[in-house]
């Protein structure tokens, strides 16, 4: 996974860390779309971020969950084992990210814990109608533009919603960045319509 500045073009993956010790900040306006998604190991939080073409964030990065505290006994890594497993569909879709027909992807019910400083991979995704996100934003019900900043978390963190409307803030190179929570990740479910023929997020 990458992070991009746009829906097509793809960066090297990115790593950061989540810090939940500052107070909540209040939403911003500039322009950047962040969304969480996971990491490939069980200790990475899976962040998806997509942003305008004016900032780019590379390397090593801080990213600070002011709503968020330190992850339940649900969320402990050694229980954040894979749930079941989805089959990708027949037919397979024209998108380098869609699922492989036949092909058979992971799910889980939890998310890594969150403490003062977890390490993540960041990615892109789009929030706008007919992007890759799917359909429209859980929290809110709308689709976002490029010019917004929110961001989406795996199931686990996204907690059926409660965290919805509250803020993260992302730091890396000397700038930061405070995106909103608008949807789900979703770690379950996938390659189908909904899920823009994605598989499941891992956790």
């Amino acid at each position: 996974m990458g992070l991009a500045c746009g829906a097509a073009s793809y960066l090297p993956a990115v790593s950061l860390f989540v810090d939940t010790s500052l107070s909540a900040g209040k939403p911003e306006t500039a322009r950047l779309v962040a969304r969480l998604a996971r990491s490939q190991r069980a200790f990475f939080v899976e962040l998806a971020v997509r942003c305008s073409s004016y900032l780019l964030l590379a390397g090593l990065l801080l990213v600070t969950f002011p709503s968020l505290r330190a992850g339940t006994g649900a969320h402990r890594i050694e229980k954040c084992q894979p749930s079941g497993t989805l089959q990708g569909p027949r037919t397979g879709h024209t998108c380098g990210e869609c699922c492989k027909p036949g092909h058979f992807y992971f799910t889980h019910r939890c998310s890594p814990p969150v403490t003062k400083h977890t390490k993540a991979i960041m990615t892109l995704n789009d929030f706008s109608e007919g992007g890759d996100g799917g359909d429209p934003s859980e929290c809110d019900g709308k689709y976002h533009r490029n010019t917004e900043r929110v961001v989406a978390l795996s199931t686990g963190w996204y907690h059926k919603g409660k965290r919805c409307h509250r803020h993260i803030r992302i730091h890396g190179n000397g700038r930061s960045v405070l995106a909103k929570v608008v949807d789900e990740c979703d770690t379950l479910h996938g390659c189908d319509k909904p899920h823009a023929f994605q598989p499941p997020c891992r956790p």
